[in-house]
């Protein structure tokens, strides 16, 4: 969530006097729509809300103007800004669908949103952004069925249909369906001016069907839309680093992170990527920086354990890197590469028995082209072992 309390109105009227005296009579609805889509395409989402703004206190009813206003506070994390304003709305209005489905969509709880939906479908049975309202709840509780009956229930009513689409997609998505949801997804972003988080959407199915460039080209266009996303930073260094650009992918993945907006989650795994990358391309001071930082909010993630028994093995602190290593067979005891990485330092840190039992399972689960280097440092191992007895006996 931006820390941005309010966007004041004060800055749209700004934006009037700017966009000159052209409307001088009073700019239309439409007029107001161009103009905040020309603020989005410029990526100046703060103008454009305070713009909505001022146009939904000339057209405060105009579905449009209020689907796209919503679309951007989600977009920009500032939903909690328009809560007053259209609660005030419904006191002076009554029970208009769209101020309903605003509730709906700004409401924290699912059980309100969806009496909101409801009421607004009581109002007016063919207003589909609240059939689509209902269907984004039943999908994010997991009820597919659910989720498409509302969908279809949206689109008979043909309105507004590429948020049903977008909708729809996301469905296919969540079952595999890759190729329909690419399709429903282009099939939104045709009509969708404004739709970043669909164009991500076409990223992901592109991603999981092995088209790393596609999918790098829909995270550009998201961005392109809203560039302050940590979650398309981080899809985008995904596929860039699929494609094997290693330095782009390593900007992304700093972005992402620097974008996470309060997402551990995001944070961790952007910082994982950027450290990992960092440590590949022998840059160690900036992977001990990003590695660090996510050890110490991801204490049960094996390969940032592995990352930092790495670094501390290239700065010769076998011990150390011995215990992390330990820390990651233990989280994933299948994993050939930590055990192999547990017996090397355990042998640097002199403690030659569990180096020999941490090679042997390593060969023993390392596939065999890869077992070959363990398999001669654990030979090597076994004869300084060999020779340790050989002197104790004399």
């Amino acid at each position: 969530m931006k820390k941005l309390a309010s966007v004041p109105v004060a800055l749209a009227v700004c934006v009037t006097v700017a966009w000159g005296h052209e409307h001088a009579a009073g700019p239309s609805r439409q007029d107001f729509l161009e103009h905040s889509y020309e603020l989005l395409e410029q990526r100046q989402p703060e103008k454009a809300t305070a713009f909505l703004q001022l146009a939904l206190e000339h057209y405060p009813l105009d579905v449009e103007l209020n689907l796209l206003y919503l679309d951007v506070l989600r977009e920009e994390g500032l939903e909690d800004l328009a809560l007053p304003s259209y609660r005030e709305r419904l006191e002076r209005y009554g029970d208009e669908p769209i101020i309903l489905f605003a509730l709906g969509r700004l409401a924290g709880d699912d059980a309100e949103s969806r009496d909101c939906y409801e009421r607004a479908l009581a109002a007016d049975d063919d207003f589909t952004p609240a059939y689509c309202g209902l269907a984004e709840l039943a999908l994010r509780s997991g009820d597919v069925d659910a989720a498409r009956g509302e969908l279809e229930r949206a689109r008979k009513s043909d309105r507004d249909l590429w948020r049903g689409y977008a909708l729809r997609g996301e469905l296919y998505l969540a079952e595999g369906k890759l190729e329909k949801a690419r399709e429903d997804f282009e099939r939104a972003l045709a009509d969708g001016r404004y739709a970043p988080g669909v164009y991500a959407a076409l990223a992901r199915v592109y991603y999981e069907m092995g088209d790393a460039e596609g999918a790098r080209e829909q995270y550009r266009n998201a961005l392109a839309l809203s560039d302050d996303r940590g979650e398309y930073f981080l899809g985008l260094a995904k596929a860039q680093e699929a494609l094997g650009e290693v330095d782009a992918a390593r900007l992304a993945y700093a972005a992402a992170a620097s974008n996470a907006c309060g997402d551990l989650a995001l944070a961790v795994e952007a910082r994982k990527g950027a450290g990992r990358l960092a440590f590949e391309a022998g840059d160690f001071v900036d992977a001990a920086e990003h590695i660090t930082w996510a050890a110490t909010f991801a204490t049960d993630d094996a390969e940032i354990c592995a990352y930092l028994g790495k670094l501390y093995l290239h700065v010769g602190r076998p011990t150390e890197a011995a215990a992390e290593f330990t820390r990651a067979t233990e989280l994933e005891a299948g994993k050939g590469d930590y055990w192999y990485l547990l017996g090397l330092s355990q042998a640097q840190a002199g403690e030659l028995g569990s180096a020999e039992e941490s090679l042997e399972r390593a060969v023993e689960l390392l596939p065999a082209e890869s077992a070959v280097e363990a398999a001669r440092v654990l030979e090597a191992v076994r004869a300084r072992l060999a020779e340790s007895e050989k002197k104790q006996e004399e």
